[in-house]
């Protein structure tokens, strides 16, 4: 669970923070015929998925993972 620290020091921080399953970034506008395995590549899609559901983000907090 290495993304919990980077989430909650972003959420101190100020910034709007929402956690996505990974599965469903991989999934989004998979669309090209050539994979392209990039930083700069995997950021674009990251911010492009952002983008577009960025009504349906749920903002994370720390309370969310007490269950």
């Amino acid at each position: 669970m290495y993304w919990r620290p980077i989430a909650l020091a972003l959420k101190e921080a100020g910034f709007f923070v929402s956690v996505v399953n990974a599965m469903l970034i991989h999934d989004f506008s998979d669309n090209s015929l050539r994979k392209v395995k990039t930083d700069k590549a995997d950021s674009m899609k990251i911010a492009n998925y952002a983008l577009s559901f960025w009504a349906e983000l749920r903002d994370y907090s720390p309370e969310d993972e007490i269950r």
